[in-house]
């Protein structure tokens, strides 16, 4: 039984005992006797801070044997007990808020271990980067799926980085259209493994043979063949929605392909093998998605934008950009759908051959393979894979709504249906009409609309026959000629982007400050050469003649190859030379005078090269910030009449040529000698192969070179036609005068105040 105590003798008592707690002990004990005394008479005797600190402790106390008994608390409540300790009364309230959320649970270590174990592994399936295995969990009796690195990768870091970036990018996209990972983890031999979700089906590419080896057999009705071909298409757009999803979240894919997409049979779409994903900036539409950003812990993909299936990369993967994006995977679907739609994909060949012709846009229409293909559906999927990425869809998500739209047959963005397609749906749509008086008002209404569009078709038709072959000719030069323009300077700004990034490494920085302060010392350069090597081999996709890199001297203590001759080690005799007379290194477009290192990103004149042939150059500064001035020069050579990786795609009979109107002033090889000099010069002509000796240079006629330059670019509407005495330099003397067009190549990517926004090269389009 206990005994009933003052508010006076417990104040006294604590006085006397001392310290706060005292009181608390006294106070908590009267708590559990139920007789409580009230806290502010406790107070009365105490001093700040003593008092505060006591009110807190009291209140911990009250309020713990209050919630108990089921009362209600209110913070405002106490306050206002306490008007003058009210900040004291809200910490004490969140101090005991928060106890309680802590207690709510049991005493729990902040991180947990969970081991699990598989068994009766079973391989599935294998890749580049690991190989995936059956499993049967043994704590949850369910099977899995087991991926692990593979064995001859397992003690490579940058695999390994790539495999973990792999597991944690799949395990945080979490959508439907993503397999789940339940975890990461080691077998103690280093070699790294994640379990998931074992996703019974197939893939999409097995469904996409089946259907069209279906089709090629008269067992399978035409309903069949459609109900096929619809769940085919709808598969896509599943694939399309978890892509946009990924997007939304800065993630790109870069290996979008059938062979990555499983079908479940249970209706499942799940895109797989995220080993080549890379984090990019959200912007625009991506940045509004309402998704958060996904910040890969495990940094990002360490493998650059050459990554991918090279059926299936989008140009500007497969030239090698540094800043892919989400259009990059939209190309991707784009090339799934064209293989759904015709059983093939659009590009076959050697590595070599592939890749020039995805990054010039060289395939078949689905159409000329399958007539069976709808011109509605073959729309969305050439949009999907234009060349250039702003002229493609902008979201995955567009791409999708197009898809089914057309499954509903509802108008598609990329096709503009002929009028009899939009009667007939309007037609299919309107079925339940049912009084004959409006049917009958609804045939005429048809008729009468369809007798007027065939009398405006009528007299369209004979205007079009009205104009001459001519003119139209003169329209499709004009516009390949713009397009042509953009996309080699496209083609050219990656090429210095790529310099551009080698040149900001600080690893090169500090080799090549070594080699500025001991100029004569060869093993200085060895280690920077091992550096050039190894970043050169990044880019072999990259057609070239040469990369070099030059000391601030402008001696080339740097080239890409090394070697005239490998089996002989015999270097190229460029190496150790001085090259600070060249245009590449000053940018003065001479090649007479010397001169410090560039500022600026440059492209050269033409210039015949130390190892024979007539190269243009490529070149940027090596900059750094603890230096006023550059510590040397990048630069990437390439050959006169072997520029086909800057070809693009053209309507038959249409040829590009490029010319540099700037004037050059060339040094001959070997020699103090000045060579030729001039402007209009052919850099690329489908009949030019090669130029060995400057004396073999062709160049265009000095009136057109003018006329070119005095054409103002921003007046380069229809009418950038070359006039009537253009004269293909290469042509036989005997053969008639081309029908030319024209447009100059500038970047419109950089300043307009910088040494490369206007080229001085200049594109034309000619057709006999």
């Amino acid at each position: 039984m206990h005994t009933k105590r003052t508010d006076l003798d417990v104040t006294r008592d604590a006085r006397d005992f001392g310290p706060i707690e005292s009181v608390c002990e006294h106070f908590e004990s009267a708590c559990k006797a139920g007789e409580p005394p009230a806290i502010e008479e406790l107070l009365l005797e105490w001093e700040e801070p003593e008092r505060s600190k006591l009110l807190s402790e009291l209140l911990q106390i009250e309020l713990s044997y209050a919630s108990e008994k089921g009362e209600t608390l209110v913070s405002h409540i106490f306050e206002g007990r306490f008007p003058e300790h009210r900040q004291v009364v809200k910490d004490a309230f969140e101090r005991w808020l928060s106890g309680r959320k802590s207690d709510a649970g049991t005493d729990i270590d902040d991180t947990l271990v969970m081991e699990s174990h598989f068994g009766k592994l079973r391989l599935h399936a294998q890749g580049g980067l690991g190989m995936v295995f059956r499993a049967e969990d043994q704590e949850l009796s369910r099977e899995v799926a087991v991926k692990f690195i593979r064995t001859n990768l397992a003690d490579d870091s940058e695999s390994r980085d790539r495999f973990r970036l792999e597991a944690e990018i799949t395990s945080r996209l979490e959508h439907p259209g993503i397999v789940p990972v339940y975890g990461l983890g080691d077998t103690g031999k280093g070699e790294l493994f994640y379990a998931m979700r074992f996703i019974q089906g197939q893939t999409l590419d097995d469904s996409i043979a089946r259907f069209h080896k279906g089709n090629e057999s008269d067992d399978e009705t035409v309903t069949d063949r459609e109900r096929r071909y619809r769940e085919l298409l709808e598969r896509f757009v599943a694939v399309c929605k978890t892509m946009a999803y990924a997007h939304n979240r800065g993630i790109v894919h870069r290996d979008i392909k059938p062979e990555n997409v499983m079908l479940g049979r249970y209706g499942e779409t799940i895109v797989i093998d995220w080993g080549l994903a890379m984090h990019v900036g959200r912007q625009g539409v991506f940045k509004q998605s309402g998704e958060m950003t996904l910040m890969p812990s495990s940094g990002n993909s360490s493998g650059d934008s050459w990554g991918g299936t090279p059926a299936y990369m989008s140009p500007e993967q497969a030239t090698g950009t540094l800043e892919l994006t989400p259009a990059s995977d939209i190309y991707s679907l784009g090339v799934t759908l064209y293989k759904i739609l015709v059983g093939t994909v659009p590009f076959t060949g050697t590595l070599h051959e592939l890749r020039s012709k995805v990054i010039r846009g060289e395939f078949k229409r689905p159409t000329s393979l399958n007539k069976k293909v709808s011109k509605a559906v073959e729309a969305i999927c050439l949009k999907a894979m234009q060349s250039t990425p702003s002229d493609r869809y902008e979201t995955a998500l567009e791409l999708a709504r197009d898809v089914e739209n057309y499954l509903a047959d509802a108008p598609v963005t990329a096709y503009e249906d002929p009028l009899s397609r939009k009667l007939a749906r309007w037609g299919r749509r309107h079925r339940t009409l049912s009084q004959s008086v409006l049917i009958g008002l609804l045939l005429l209404t048809i008729a009468g609309i369809t007798a007027t569009a065939v009398f405006s078709n009528l007299r369209s038709e004979a205007v079009s026959l009205q104009q001459s072959e001519h003119e139209s000719r003169k329209q499709s030069l004009s516009v390949s000629a713009r397009f042509a323009a953009r996309t080699i300077a496209d083609k050219i700004d990656i090429r210095l982007r790529i310099l551009e990034s080698m040149a900001e490494n600080p690893q090169l920085h500090d080799l090549l400050r070594q080699v500025n302060l001991r100029p004569e010392d060869e093993a200085s350069r060895v280690p920077l050469q091992a550096w050039f090597d190894a970043q050169r081999a990044k880019h072999v996709h990259i057609e070239d003649h040469a990369w070099s890199l030059f000391a601030s001297d402008g001696s080339q203590v740097g080239r890409c190859p090394q070697y005239q001759d490998e089996e002989k080690r015999i270097p190229y005799g460029s190496l150790k030379q001085n090259y600070n007379y060249r245009d590449y290194f000053h940018g003065r477009l001479s090649d007479f005078e010397t001169g410090p290192p560039n500022t600026q990103s440059h492209v050269s004149v033409a210039m015949e090269s130390t190892n024979g042939g007539l190269i243009v150059v490529f070149s940027t500064p090596i900059k750094s910030e603890a230096e006023p001035s550059p510590l040397g020069i990048i630069s990437m050579a390439i050959e006169l009449g072997q520029f086909a990786d800057l070809a693009v795609s053209l309507p038959p009979g249409q040829k590009v040529l490029l010319v540099d109107t700037r004037r050059y002033y060339m040094k001959l090889a070997d020699s103090d000698e000045k060579g030729p000099s001039g402007e209009g010069l052919l850099l690329h002509h489908p009949d030019l192969s090669s130029v060995a000796t400057p004396d073999e240079m062709p160049h265009l006629e000095q009136s057109i070179v003018k006329y070119m330059r005095d054409m103002k670019p921003d007046s380069l509407r229809i009418d950038n036609l070359l006039p009537e005495n253009y004269r293909d330099p290469l042509a036989a003397v005997d053969e008639g005068a081309p029908l030319a067009a024209f447009a100059p190549i500038i970047l419109t990517a950089r300043p307009s105040d910088s040494d490369v926004y206007k080229t001085g090269w200049f594109v034309i389009i000619q057709q006999q």
